[in-house]
């Protein structure tokens, strides 16, 4: 008894080893945050090491459009596991006030994000040229202080991590010009009409051609019917009482086999032909069979 205990318990564990591992949710954490702004006019570097959640600290000089801006960081699990890749890390910079989108003819505020690459290890990255004409199509030339806001997220983790970086002040030329694109409702034009062409029908017999085909398929019925006038053919028993009825039946399934054949070439498919024509078929053998053993009698009968 002790034995099948001990077993019974042997496989409940290797049962409770073998069930699936049910993970809890995993925190996100940033460290070695780095903002740098590289004055191109100046041809000074300013750069900002912060600790999480720390912000930018309000003295930092207005960015020009001659400046660039580069953000690195490094993301890990809180609990220390290994972080193979965010699955997403964006830089957002949200104007603190209203912008009047010439563009897209929305009043609200802009927000204007960056993805960060991915480099070494866990770190990854962003820069910003403000001088492009890009950056000053996507911030509508407008100048302005911006909240710089990251956002990273990671399937394991059930929240993601939003880290307001605080303010930063940007100022483009006032004669910085905008490459204004249409609006969706403004892409819409008359297109070139489209002439369809459809397959020419194909062309038809001559109707001499079809009038020719229709006397020598009706010219071999009329010399059958000369050479029984000629040799004298007796029909004298096609309308016999005891077999009239069977042989008008035979040829009533003969004349439906034309007409289910003429319907196939109009509109049945081979399924329904095979169908039909398996009924029309048995009943053809029966009344047929019927015909010929009552026209035998009748010969046997009148002794010819």
């Amino acid at each position: 008894m002790h034995w099948r205990i001990s077993i019974l318990l042997a496989l409940a564990i290797s049962l409770v080893g073998n069930l699936p591992a049910v993970h809890a949710s995993k925190t996100l954490q940033l460290a070695d945050i780095v903002f740098t702004i590289n004055k191109g006019g100046d041809n000074q570097k300013i750069t900002e090491n912060l600790k999480y959640p720390a912000k930018l600290p309000s003295t930092l000089p207005t960015i020009k459009n001659t400046d660039t801006v580069k953000l690195s960081f490094t993301a890990s699990f809180s609990d220390g596991s290994a972080l193979p890749g965010l699955h997403q890390a964006v830089l957002s910079l949200q104007s603190t006030d209203p912008v009047s989108r010439v563009a897209t003819q929305i009043a609200t505020k802009l927000d204007v994000a960056y993805a960060c690459d991915k480099g070494r290890g866990a770190s990854y990255s962003v820069s910003t040229d403000f001088g492009t004409q890009d950056t000053i199509d996507a911030f509508l030339a407008h100048s302005g202080s911006y909240d710089a806001i990251l956002y990273i997220a990671h399937s394991e983790s059930s929240t993601p991590l939003a880290y307001p970086m605080g303010s930063i002040r940007i100022n483009f030329p006032i004669n910085a010009q905008v490459s204004i694109k249409p609006s969706m409702p403004e892409s819409f034009r008359p297109e070139k009409e489209i002439h369809h062409i459809f397959r020419l029908p194909d062309k038809q017999a001559p109707k001499w051609l079809s009038g020719l085909f229709t006397i020598l398929v009706v010219v071999p019925w009329v010399f059958l019917l000369a050479a029984w006038g000629i040799l004298g053919a007796n029909i004298s028993n096609a309308f016999e009482p005891s077999t009239i009825v069977p042989a008008i039946a035979f040829f009533a399934s003969l004349g439906g086999w034309v007409y289910l054949m003429y319907m196939y070439w109009l509109k049945l498919n081979m399924f329904q032909f095979l169908y039909y024509g398996g009924l029309l078929g048995l009943a053809t053998f029966v009344v047929g069979r019927r015909a010929l053993v009552d026209r035998a009698q009748l010969r046997l009968k009148k002794g010819y």
